[in-house]
């Protein structure tokens, strides 16, 4: 699990990395092949509404990732 919180100004992000206005809040932790995982974020910018955005992805036994579209279990 990876989590962080405060502002930035970012198109993407990379698991793990440091960004200059988030902090972390809870240390990355290596990830493991042949497992699922979930990426959420949530903009609290005002006066724009509230903004959610959410990923799932898989990684396999040799450690590609793939991305996972469609109707996936939660």
């Amino acid at each position: 699990m990876w989590a962080v919180s405060g502002e930035a100004d970012l198109e993407s992000m990379e698991y793990g990395a440091a960004y200059e206005g988030l902090v972390v809040e809870i240390e990355a932790e290596a990830l493991t092949s042949k497992a699922s995982y979930r990426v959420s974020a949530k903009e609290l910018e005002w006066p724009n509404p509230i903004g959610y955005s959410s990923a799932r992805f898989d990684v396999d036994e040799r450690g590609a990732v793939h991305h996972l579209v469609g109707d996936v279990a939660p």
